[in-house]
């Protein structure tokens, strides 16, 4: 654990079988961590309110929880990284702003990038491939640039930014723009949205399609949402009605 540390170079280490994480960084800044093999631990690398980070051209493999941790931390730079086979997300940013996630191989991970309550990064040209849950999800989080990257072949979605029921938290996130994207074969869909004022455009979608489930959305003052459901229930209240006046003239035929 590196803690109140300064212009600090980790290099070329093979940071393995840690029971906890491989490297922690709290009250950090200007620290470089590159080129290092970092495997089987809990997680591979936690930056804790730090700033001004860089971890690039290092390889984070079968880490049994997630791989790169960005908790509380503020530009920070993740690029050029080969993040494989971890159990759960590849890249996890929580309350974390300005940072760039750019030219990762994320391939096979249980999730491939998760962002809660981080806004103002930027996800480019990343590889998010064969992830068993979402591609990148977004929870809480705002005004983030996801552009120019492949996200294929992923279990849930291509790029989910939807609701979970039943969390405490503001889950839904707004302000975002999506375009440039290759999102190919994701079995729940292309990309799911839930919030306000969400930019998608000029993505290449094959597969399932683009689902927007916003309740900001209205018809005649009333929430799309809210219609949907009073269409529904409208409808089964119609067939109710209907299936009670067949009863009544079968026991009056009678």
């Amino acid at each position: 654990m590196l803690s109140n540390c300064q212009n600090n170079i980790l290099f070329n280490n093979n940071i393995s079988s840690n029971d906890q994480c491989g490297v922690k960084l709290i009250h950090s800044s200007n620290i470089l961590f590159s080129q290092n093999f970092v495997s089987n631990n809990k997680d591979g690398i936690m930056v804790d309110y730090s700033s001004n980070i860089t971890i690039n051209r290092n390889n984070f493999l079968l880490n049994r929880d997630l791989a790169i941790v960005l908790d509380g931390s503020l530009y920070v730079e993740v690029f050029n990284n080969s993040i494989n086979r971890n159990n759960r997300s590849g890249i996890y940013l929580r309350n974390s702003y300005n940072c760039n996630l750019i030219n990762n191989s994320i391939i096979n991970n249980g999730e491939g990038i998760q962002l809660y309550g981080s806004s103002k990064n930027q996800i480019f040209t990343n590889d998010v491939i064969s992830s068993a849950g979402d591609g990148i999800l977004l929870k809480g989080s705002d005004y983030n640039i996801i552009a120019n990257n492949n996200i294929s072949f992923n279990i849930l979605f291509g790029i989910n930014l939807t609701n979970i029921p039943g969390m405490r938290c503001r889950c839904d996130s707004d302000e975002n723009e999506i375009f440039n994207n290759t999102i190919h074969y994701n079995q729940r869909g292309s990309i799911a949205d839930q919030g306000v004022n969400t930019n998608i455009h000029d993505n290449d979608c094959i597969g399932e399609g683009i689902n927007t489930f916003s309740t900001s959305l209205s018809l005649n003052g009333i929430s799309i949402f809210f219609y949907l459901l009073l269409t529904k229930f409208c409808l089964f209240y119609k067939k109710k009605l209907s299936f009670g006046e067949h009863l009544r003239t079968i026991r009056k035929d009678n």
